[in-house]
């Protein structure tokens, strides 16, 4: 017999996300790591500037090990890049984190 129901719990965790997230502190990591894991992802494709930023968790899953792992997408616009894509981090229950993958396009944007 259960007690939690999973699949309960993962979508409950999708729609509270920034109750028990710090924004502030996920923004930062992403926009202070986007360059260094973005140096794999597509070519960059011409497009029109964007003063976006969008950060969501699009997907949440339980290690066999009981961390979590969050899937955070994105939008966000930095030296006259447009960055689209994904990380997938990795969470202890204490907090502790690690950045296990990332996939996304890089957009180089233009005046017009």
């Amino acid at each position: 017999m259960k007690l939690i129901n999973r699949k309960n719990l993962e979508d409950l965790l999708l729609q509270n996300w920034t109750k028990f997230i710090d924004i502030k502190s996920i923004s930062d990591l992403l926009i202070n790591n986007i360059q260094l894991y973005a140096s794999n992802w597509s070519v960059l494709v011409p497009t029109r500037a964007y003063a976006t930023k969008k950060i969501h968790i699009s997907k949440t899953e339980f290690t066999p090990d009981k961390d979590l792992i969050l899937w955070f997408s994105f939008e966000i616009s930095k030296n006259d890049k447009f960055y689209v894509g994904t990380f997938e981090i990795i969470c202890a229950i204490d907090g502790a984190f690690k950045i296990n993958n990332t996939s996304g396009i890089i957009y180089q944007t233009t005046d017009n």
